[in-house]
């Protein structure tokens, strides 16, 4: 018997019924990987396809759609972007109730309608500053502190500068950079 193999009585060999069953993966793996890697290179040139069209049409990154003149509205009633204007920086003295002294130094630039009102800017910027200097004067370093206090003090500085600047009008007062020291 020796070499022979042994019958189960159901018409195969016990060697062959006791033999490791081929490997699922390995044959799923050689048999499927060519679709694999097409499908892969599909997507892959569909996803450079559409970026490169997003980064290439002309509109599609900005969004801000055709040029406009400052103040003019397209067919879609959608005014042009406004015009933004640079303060000088200014540094205060702030109100801390103590001998000690902290001092604010804020960078600003104002947001305005379109180019007409930088005229009129220009011709009031001595107010607009003297105002913005006799109201951070009397501030305090926690009038200041988080998000509402960044906005309470774009929101007043706005306030001031629409009054200076009437019949213009500034849309907002961007902080660009502030620091208490």
């Amino acid at each position: 018997m020796a070499g022979e193999a042994v019958a189960d009585g159901i018409g195969g060999d016990l060697g062959r019924a006791c033999a490791p069953a081929a490997r699922p993966m390995a044959r799923w793996r050689s048999d499927r990987m060519p679709l694999l890697f097409i499908i892969l290179l599909n997507l892959l040139v569909v996803g450079a396809g559409a970026g490169g069209y997003v980064l290439v049409s002309p509109g599609a990154s900005s969004g801000k759609g055709p040029d406009l003149v400052p103040g003019e509205q397209d067919a879609n009633g959608v005014r042009a972007a406004p015009v933004t204007y640079d303060l000088p920086d200014l540094l205060v003295n702030l109100n801390t109730g103590s001998g000690t002294s902290s001092v604010l130094k804020i960078t600003v630039a104002l947001e305005l309608e379109d180019e007409s009102a930088i005229h009129r800017l220009q011709t009031v910027m001595p107010r607009i500053l003297d105002n913005f200097q006799v109201y951070l004067s009397k501030l305090r370093i926690e009038d200041l502190s988080g998000p509402a206090g960044i906005e309470r003090l774009s929101e007043e500085l706005l306030l001031r500068v629409n009054a200076a600047i009437q019949p213009a009008e500034a849309r907002d007062v961007l902080v660009k950079d502030m620091r208490v020291q």
